[in-house]
């Protein structure tokens, strides 16, 4: 039993392995048939699945009739059975499919045009395929009727005016069909026209397009939007009418009732016309109503009268600007005119012009004190009354710091509310029309009582220039602006003491001598007890006697000397030059003291201008730093000539021309008598007369500015 079962089990995987050594067999599927304009579709019924197509127009499992063409297309189907490739074909014949040989715009056609075959009104004319088989085409659409058997045709009067579509279909006799094919068909039906209604134009209008006409057939050819229009083709015309552009100009019809007729012929039937009528009348001119003004407000433009385009004229008015101050006050008519055509009409309005307030008094800054009782603001302002012309009657509002009341129970000023300081209240003058002026300003000055500050000490030199004291403050605000409009400090004080000059405020150390001296700061504002403070100024001796201090040219140099009487702690000399003092000295040498009565000398070697007047001081430094200057001595050397005479000899007129401006020129002869003297006002160049003097030498002699005195020979002949 053992063995016969182990001898089946034997057979059974002998079957087994005979089983799986056999090839898989590949089935492809039916031959077929697709049109050429066919959409690509995929590959399927071979068999076993999972295999792989190929063949003209295969790619990826699809097929693509348009790619493989025309005609019987063998595909393969390949199929992978482990190491064994097995493979089966089959046939998919491509047929062609109807191409439209010729499409046509859209085809005008009339409503009452006959019955024919639809080819004839359609855009598609004709088919074709490649290579050429039967083609049978049906119609669809609006107006079409028959079938395949019979015909079809197309009716334009069952389809009715308008823009229609009507569609053909394709197809071969191997069933392919391609369409439907759309043919655009625009119908016109016999025209039917309306007209707008009568119009009037005023004969001054500019030429305005006619509208309103209308085609009432629906014409089939489209807008710009797609959409079938109406209205078109038709035309106007009749008296001063451009057909072209269909306007009309009423200055060239003239006055009077001209008649427009409106034509339409759109070649499916006789034209239609209708009429309207233009009448063209010289227009009326209508003002604005009357109004009124403020003599005070600005100039407007005057609108509002019609038609637009006239002239306005009266009192104030220029290039259509109405002035209220230029017309003055009262009624004043206004004139509208206005030309159309040849005729001109006018029509008048009335603008009342209203007085506005003015101020009748105006003071200057108001200065108070800080606890003054309130009052009107009248009695603090600058405005004192107001007025109009004629007279009205007038309320004042009052506005700004320090104002408390109102309109019904009055106004007032009150100092102690805004304190100390500059402050600004505004008057507002409105009279019974409505006009106001303003605001106006009044500028109060309020001081308090005064409190004040002393500089510092100080220490001068006896010998420096007088000089104007400062420092001191008033320490209250004063109300008093400055120039750049705020209130300032140090306002109503004055300086007292030795050399000192109380209306100036000027300290001459000269004056007051060597010492101490004690200067005295007051204010008193009248708001209160003066106030007042002190403080000292010194002038200190000079660090050495100077008894003389001169400069003298030497060829092209300045030779400065000086002598000095006492030198007591002395250290040295540091001269100073400066070719214009008003823009300072510099240092170019030094010389020490010698400690006793002594002469110094110091020679400037630096180039100088020939002509051109140098300035030189002593700066005296004593041992201990404190230092005081010398008078300023000025040199000129000689080189180009401080002054110049011309021409020399001389026998009309003499030029005298300087360098620097001259004061004074005197001509002298040689018995010392001066003969010609003028004063000149600061000039440089002057003119002398001596035409008339005695022939001989004479000595010009001139003095500048500075004071320095030149001379000059001149010789007088004829």
């Amino acid at each position: 039993m053992k063995h016969l079962f182990q001898s089946f089990i034997a057979s059974l995987l002998l079957f087994l392995i005979t089983l799986c050594a056999v090839q898989a067999q590949t089935t492809c599927p039916a031959d077929r048939s697709a049109c050429a304009n066919e959409a690509p579709f995929a590959l399927s019924g071979a068999s076993p699945a999972g295999g792989t197509f190929s063949g003209p127009g295969v790619s990826g499992g699809m097929f693509s009739p348009a790619l493989a063409g025309t005609g019987a297309k063998t595909i393969t189907y390949t199929y992978q059975d482990g190491g064994n490739t097995s493979t089966c074909t089959f046939i998919i014949t491509v047929n062609p499919a109807a191409e439209a040989l010729a499409v046509l715009g859209v085809i005008p056609a009339c409503v009452n045009d006959g019955p024919a075959l639809p080819e004839q009104y359609g855009t598609i004319t004709s088919f074709h395929t490649t290579p050429a088989e039967p083609i049978s085409v049906s119609w669809t659409g609006a107006g079409i009727t028959g079938n395949s058997v019979t015909g079809y045709q197309f009716s334009p009067a069952i389809a009715g005016a308008g823009l229609h579509n009507i569609y053909a279909t394709a197809t071969t006799s191997h069933g392919c069909t391609s369409g439907p094919f759309a043919s655009i068909i625009a119908i016109d039906g016999a025209p039917a026209v309306s007209c707008p209604g009568d119009m009037t134009s005023s004969l001054a209008a500019t030429a305005f397009a006619l509208s309103g006409a209308k085609n009432l057939t629906v014409r089939g050819l489209p807008s710009a939007s797609g959409n079938s229009t109406t209205d078109a083709g038709g035309i106007y015309t009749g008296p001063a009418v451009n057909s072209a552009t269909a306007s009309f100009n009423p200055s060239a019809a003239g006055e009077g009732v001209h008649q427009i007729t409106y034509t339409v012929d759109n070649g499916c039937g006789p034209a239609a016309s209708c009429t309207f009528n233009v009448q063209v009348v010289a227009a009326v001119p209508v003002c604005p109503a009357d109004r009124s003004v403020c003599q005070n407000e600005p100039a407007f433009a005057l609108t509002g009268a019609s038609p637009a385009g006239g002239t306005y004229s009266g009192p104030g008015v220029s290039g259509g600007m109405f002035t209220p101050e230029l017309a003055g006050t009262g009624a004043k008519t206004i004139t509208y005119t206005y030309q159309d055509g040849g005729n001109t009409s006018t029509c008048t309005f009335v603008i009342t012009v209203n007085a506005a307030p003015e101020r009748m008094e105006v003071l200057g800054l108001i200065g108070v004190c800080v606890d003054e009782s309130a009052n009107l603001p009248e009695y603090f302002g600058t405005i004192k009354s107001f007025s109009t012309t004629p007279s009205e009657p007038i309320s004042v509002t009052w506005t700004g710091a320090g104002i408390t009341g109102n309109s019904v129970l009055g106004y007032q000023f009150t100092p102690a509310i805004v304190g100390t300081g500059f402050h600004t209240i505004y008057a507002t003058a409105t009279t019974s029309h409505g006009c106001t002026s303003g605001p106006f300003t009044s500028e109060i000055a309020v001081g308090g009582a005064p409190a004040v500050s002393c500089p510092g000490d100080t220490t001068v030199s006896v010998l420096d220039n007088a000089f104007t004291l400062t420092g001191a403050k008033n320490l209250t605000i004063s109300g008093m602006p400055s120039s750049s409009g705020n209130p300032v400090t140090d306002v109503g004080g004055f300086y007292a003491g030795t050399g000192v000059s109380s209306t100036t405020a000027v300290f001459d150390p000269s004056v007051a001598g060597e010492g101490v001296h004690r200067i005295t700061y007051t204010v008193g504002d009248g708001c209160g007890p003066a106030a007042s403070c002190t403080f000292n100024v010194k002038t200190s001796p000079m660090p050495v006697k100077l008894v003389s201090f001169a400069a003298d040219k030497k060829e092209n140099k300045i030779l400065l000397s000086w002598k000095t009487s006492e030198e007591t702690g002395f250290d040295r000399f540091e001269i100073e030059k400066s070719e214009n003092p008003k823009k300072g000295f510099v240092k170019i040498g030094r010389v020490a003291g010698r400690g006793a009565t002594h002469a110094y000398s110091f020679l400037d070697n630096s180039a100088i201008v020939p002509g051109a007047p140098v300035y030189y001081r002593l700066k005296m430094v004593d041992l201990d730093g404190t230092y005081a200057y010398s008078k300023i001595v000025r040199e000129a050397v000689d080189g180009a000539k401080v002054t110049t005479v011309y021409p020399n000899p001389v026998s009309g007129e003499l030029s005298v021309i300087s360098q620097s401006y001259l004061v004074e020129i005197q001509l002298i002869n040689l018995k010392g008598v001066t003969v010609i003297a003028q004063k000149p006002e600061r000039s440089k160049t002057n003119i002398l007369d001596v035409s008339r003097l005695p022939v001989g030498t004479y000595i010009v002699r001139t003095k500048d500015i500075d004071g320095q005195i030149y001379k000059s020979k001149v010789a007088i002949q004829r």
